[in-house]
């Protein structure tokens, strides 16, 4: 088999788990682990970001959004590792 078939094995074995035995449900559990793994650090740096924006809002801006200053402060006082 030239590497494109191989290519396109490996394809066909991704698309259909059901068709190649039970080993790639492991497979697909660990690339889920990586994934959400690998995510993690740029949540925590998204959310830290968004909680500094948040505790520079004004009380103008803040009633705009409908969220009162001390619930803003609550949640910007937050550490980013918290949802």
């Amino acid at each position: 088999m030239t590497n494109l078939g191989n290519i396109i094995n490996f394809s066909n074995t991704y698309r259909n788990p059901s068709r190649h035995g039970p080993g790639l449900g492991l497979r697909n559990a660990l690339t889920g682990t990586v994934r959400i793994a690998l995510g993690l650090p740029c949540t925590w740096h998204a959310r830290a970001g968004q909680r500094r924006a948040l505790e520079r809002l004004d009380p103008r801006l803040l009633d705009d959004v409908g969220i009162d200053a001390a619930a803003a402060r609550r949640e910007a006082g937050k550490p980013f590792w918290r949802p």
